[in-house]
């Protein structure tokens, strides 16, 4: 392998969705996207997020292993109805098209994973397809707290409980135990408050943009701002930047 293709290997996001041996059995996971790409899921996204290793699609053992994981855990997709085209092969996963409250789209791109003794969030711009995770140029932050390392905890409490409302109309449909686990091991651990770092969603009745502003330094001049984004809106005088 040249070194260039080697490099290019690791910066696949798929190849950074592997657990730990450390976290224990996956309790079950949420994931929120815009696209949905079943085969991708199924094939690739899923035994990459539960530690699998290589998938043969042609193998029954493949699919009594992927099903027996996922008899033990709770288990949901929140998509755009605009995304869906069809679902996996497996019934064990809740996939929910629709749409939130206002006709508005879902177009976050959040996975909570619970293990054992982990508790995972990983926000970022790659849709549940091929492309996302295996080609485009995309942006994911991971967050991972343990018991050893707790210090993201308030954080993955804040996104929990942001989105709660928001992803309510998906949420209704499906069995959302797995968030209250989550909370319920975040809040075992020694939690210390910071104002430095919170997290928000779009779609509710403040935008992103106000968010951001309402957490800066107060009388702080703005000397620069880094945005990483798909899509910018047009400029009418009244936008972000103004």
């Amino acid at each position: 392998m040249s070194g260039q293709t080697k490099d290019l290997d690791e910066r696949r996001l798929s190849n950074r969705l592997a657990p730990s041996p450390e976290w224990g059995a996956c309790r079950g996971f949420i994931e929120t996207t815009y696209q949905f790409q079943h085969d991708f899921f199924e094939t690739d996204y899923l035994p990459s997020l539960l530690g699998l290793g290589a998938w043969d699609d042609r193998h029954w053992t493949s699919r009594v292993k992927i099903e027996k994981e996922l008899s033990m855990m709770k288990a949901a997709v929140l998509l755009d109805y605009e995304g869906y085209q069809r679902r996996p092969r497996s019934l064990r996963v809740d996939v929910l098209p629709g749409r939130g409250a206002q006709h508005k789209r879902l177009h976050a791109k959040v996975a909570m994973a619970v293990y054992e003794k982990a508790v995972r969030l990983i926000v970022g711009s790659a849709n549940l397809t091929e492309p996302g995770y295996r080609h485009n140029v995309e942006a994911m932050g991971v967050l991972t707290v343990t018991p050893k390392n707790p210090e993201a905890a308030p954080l993955i409490v804040q996104a929990i409980a942001g989105g709660r409302d928001l992803l309510e109309p998906w949420l209704s449909r499906t069995d959302p135990s797995i968030l209250a686990e989550a909370e319920a091991f975040l809040e075992r651990l020694h939690m210390a408050d910071s104002n430095d770092d919170w997290f928000c969603w779009g779609g509710g009745s403040e935008p992103v943009w106000r968010q951001v502003l309402s957490h800066w330094p107060a009388n702080e001049r703005i000397a620069s701002i880094k945005i990483v984004s798909p899509f910018w809106s047009v400029e009418d005088g009244r936008g972000p930047l103004m």
